[in-house]
């Protein structure tokens, strides 16, 4: 498979890169879905943009964590 130093530095193999670059890719189109319908009917869709912005940076920062945590493992 391909060698990449984003792959390394991320620690994931080019398929699981692919994956998650897939789910970001879709997830941003239902929310691109989702405020376009709020734009036109502000009713609909009230928080569902901002806890799903919060739920993701919420991964982004255990997954940071696991990171973090296993380059300290090599001292």
């Amino acid at each position: 498979m391909l060698k990449c130093k984003h792959l390394r530095s991320a620690e994931l193999t080019y398929w699981e890169h692919m994956k998650r670059a897939l789910f970001f890719a879709s997830w941003s189109l239902w929310m691109m879905t989702v405020c376009c319908i709020h734009a036109a009917l502000p009713w609909f869709f009230t928080e569902t943009f901002s806890r799903s912005v919060l739920r993701l940076a919420y991964k982004f920062r255990e997954e940071e964590k696991k990171h973090y945590e296993k380059s300290e493992d090599w001292f």
